[in-house]
């Protein structure tokens, strides 16, 4: 072959180093594993982090990771950058969402658990179960700890693009179905194929403490555990399996002559490295109770757990305070039912209304202790919704600092990627977000994302008047709108419809914490009655016109004239009776929804004490009548129903 010569030569090989430099079957943007393509951008205000601003900032990225960040003028600019020029916008790490169920990402409507209202049909004690259907499929396994969302999980299009448009660059796909649910996976939202998007392919084990969804009008199908105390059970009896399981296996492996070889259990083989704190354990909590008896296993077994909370923390507080949770948040804030008659609200209960007045204060209320958390989209019945109730938390006195960080540093941390993503700086994932105001304001628009040092462009999307927003159609931009501050001019139509959907102009609305719904109403050291009749059941008989004296909860003395102790509390007795608190020998109740575990006839292994609910209005009741202790037990469902336990009632703790 004869040599090429002169400038025509040297433009011919420039030619063919450009097309050997640029990716096959893609843009001149996209960025594959090698490449060095490096971006600057340039002009906007940086947030770094939670409280660290760079106005006017640079950020420069290079083969998809962030290579410098600094202001205009002191950050250099590599010569081989290609410049964007982001002025007046606002740029900083792409969200994480840590728990977004895969039926969701693959565009179906995820799967809930049971509340009372659908267990209120269930088989009690008196109640025998309906007949079965028949011909019908059996109810899914509850058990699956060995399963993989990897394995099956599928986004859809329309529902990345949800995601990508609300500031979210990485999601946690989870699993949805079961008690005992099995492992999540760490996916980038970028385009491509599914092994190009994968951080972590195992992100933990997932767990629920609620039974399925299940209809009792076929019984028959019903598979253990069809309570909460059943659920807690198959829990907590999943980690002593895997730990047994393993002890066998290397027992065998030390000395395997002689020995008959473990069959492989493939559900305790995949807990093993959670039961032994190695991976996280993410239990999905569907009120505040939930959330404390998921506490309660994570610490019998020492687990490194995270809780996916319901967003009633504050009901509990300090008892939730008290077990310093790991918390991803909810932010489906309960909404008023639409009623056809004003007089319809005299029927919903004082519980349900606080609810809805409290559940938005609940961050703010959370983070005054002390308490970090992340947000997640879960729970909301459409994601694009999120921007709006986390600005409902901010008008409840959550900070902007904290909001942000609930989508940024904390879930990074919590999935084990804060050394690649959450904050804007040199050597993390170019995971970026583009705004046209401050993240959560109202009317700010996620122009474009970065997601491993892609640009992916989000043009305003239209909708027709008066269509309300679906997953697969995110809020859109104003149809008029200011440039430099992304909301709509002021006095247009526009400006007005979208102040009513998405909350601008929403006054400020900061609260104190209200204290616990329930409680006593005052706890001296030391109590005197004076003057009443003391019916002793005792020796000492009834005694007229007596005092009795208690000091840290006890009793002390009886009889007339007694001293009072040292800042006593001073009851004035006199008319009144007092005698020993009633005990009930056999109740049923504070029970959580099901008192029975009925899907086996010997189910000695479920515990009455992980059930108990101590906001249930029946122990209020009894109090008032005079009970104070009772053996609570389980129903006649079955010939050995499980395991009780005698309380002292405690109306709220």
């Amino acid at each position: 072959m004869g040599r090429v010569g002169g400038s025509r030569g040297v433009a011919l090989l420039a030619c063919l180093a450009l097309a050997v430099s640029l990716p096959l079957g893609g843009g001149p943007y996209e960025v594959r594993s090698g490449d060095r393509y490096a971006f600057a951008l340039t002009g906007a205000r940086v947030i770094a982090a939670p409280g660290r601003v760079i106005e006017n900032g640079v950020v420069v990225v290079r083969g998809g990771v962030i290579e410098a960040v600094g202001p205009q003028g002191k950050t250099a600019v590599p010569a081989d950058a290609r410049t964007f020029d982001l002025k007046g916008k606002v740029l900083h790490a792409a969200y994480i969402d840590p728990y977004v169920p895969a039926d969701r990402l693959a565009g179906r409507r995820p799967r809930g658990p049971s509340d009372d209202e659908e267990t209120a049909g269930a088989p009690g004690p008196g109640r025998p179960p309906a007949a079965a259907a028949p011909g019908t499929a059996p109810a899914p396994k509850s058990a699956h700890p060995e399963d993989r969302v990897l394995d099956t999980l599928r986004i859809q299009d329309r529902v990345a693009d949800t995601y990508r448009r609300l500031g979210f660059a990485v999601v946690a796909a989870v699993p949805s179905s079961g008690i005992l649910r099995g492992r999540g996976a760490v996916v980038s939202l970028a385009e491509g194929p599914m092994e190009s998007r994968v951080l972590v392919p195992e992100s933990g084990q997932y767990v629920s403490l609620e039974p399925e969804r299940f209809d009792f009008a076929s019984f028959f199908r019903a598979v253990y555990p069809s309570s909460k105390m059943g659920a807690v059970a198959l829990v907590r009896q999943g980690f002593l399996d895997a730990l047994w399981w393993r002890t066998a296996e290397a027992a065998y492996a030390r000395r395997p002559s002689g020995q008959a070889r473990p069959p492989h259990d493939a559900a305790a083989a995949a807990l093993v490295a959670a039961a032994e704190g190695k991976q996280p354990v993410v239990f999905e909590a569907t009120d505040v109770l939930s959330l404390l008896r998921a506490g309660k296993i994570a610490r019998e077994f020492k687990l490194k757990a995270l809780y996916v909370g319901a967003g009633d923390e504050y009901r509990l507080r300090a008892q939730v305070v008290a077990m310093r949770p790991d918390l991803i948040l909810r932010v489906d804030f309960p909404k008023p039912d639409r009623l056809e008659d004003e007089t319809e609200w005299l029927e919903v209960p004082l519980e349900k209304l606080r609810r809805m007045d409290r559940a938005p204060s609940n961050p703010k209320w959370m983070r005054e202790t002390g308490l970090t958390f992340s947000f997640t989209t879960a729970g909301l019945e459409n994601a694009e919704d999120f921007g709006a109730r986390v600005r409902e938390a901010l008008a409840r006195g959550l900070s902007r600092e904290d909001a942000l960080a609930a989508v940024t540093t904390v879930p990074a941390r919590q999935l084990d990627l804060a050394d690649r993503l959450g904050t804007v700086e040199a050597g993390k994932i170019a995971d970026l977000a583009v705004e046209t105001g401050e993240p959560f304001a109202a009317g700010s628009r996620v122009t474009e994302v970065w997601i491993d040092g892609k640009r992916l462009e989000l043009p305003e999307r239209k909708r027709p008047e008066g269509e309300r927003p679906s997953e697969g159609a995110p809020h859109p931009g104003p149809a008029s709108a200011d440039a430099s501050a992304g909301r709509p001019l002021p006095g247009s139509s526009s400006e007005a419809r979208r102040a009513k959907e998405e909350g601008e102009g929403a006054k400020a609305d900061v609260r104190p914490f209200p204290g616990p719904e329930a409680g006593p109403v005052a706890a001296p050291p030391a109590v005197i009655v004076r003057g009443a009749t003391v019916w002793t059941e005792g020796p000492a008989g009834t005694l007229e016109n007596a005092d009795l004296v208690a000091v840290n909860g006890k009793i002390v003395a009886v009889g007339k004239g007694l001293s009072a102790p040292p800042g006593a509390l001073e009851v004035d007795g006199r008319g009144k009776h007092i005698s020993p608190g009633v005990i009930d020998c056999h109740s049923h109740t504070a029970i959580d929804v099901n008192v029975n575990e009925f899907t086996h006839n010997v189910t000695a292994e479920v515990r009455i004490a992980d059930v108990i609910d101590p906001l249930d209005v029946a122990v209020y009741r009894e109090l008032a009548g005079g009970t104070t202790t009772a053996n609570v037990l389980h129903g006649s469902a079955n010939a050995i129903g499980g395991q009780n336990a005698i309380v002292k009632w405690r109306w709220g703790g």
